[in-house]
């Protein structure tokens, strides 16, 4: 069995029944620098997050259970997941160039700012 007949078992098996495929790059992501800007605000999802990086390279940041951040370095051929409710960001590296296919369970999910959230909560 090859790796895409693997990859794809996993993705049947584990009730991922959506994907679609982003391009982060001046030239294909209409506003760049908006979206580059959205994309490195630190937020949370209301459901897991599946990458798999088919080409370019970019960081994810996560916290770690002493609120500190953690760098990942994501490249072509990395299968990324943050489980649901971890906070996080994402921003190109130099190369400005990533192009990864995303995987959902649901067609649509949330994205839920940090700052957001602190100030619901700071509201007591």
């Amino acid at each position: 069995m090859n790796e895409s007949c693997i990859f794809f078992f996993f993705l049947i098996t584990s009730g991922y029944n959506y994907a679609d495929i982003i391009t982060i790059h001046p030239d294909h992501l209409p506003e760049f620098d908006k979206k580059i800007e959205a994309f490195f605000e630190e937020h949370i999802h209301d459901a897991e997050e599946i990458r798999y990086i088919l080409g370019g390279s970019g960081y994810f940041d996560v916290r770690d259970l002493e609120d500190r951040w953690v760098r990942i370095h994501i490249k072509a051929g990395d299968l990324m997941t943050l489980p649901e409710g971890i906070y996080h960001r994402f921003t190109c590296d130099e190369t400005r160039l990533i192009h990864a296919m995303r995987l959902f369970k649901v067609r649509a999910f949330s994205s839920i700012s940090r700052v957001v959230c602190v100030s619901v909560f700071n509201k007591n």
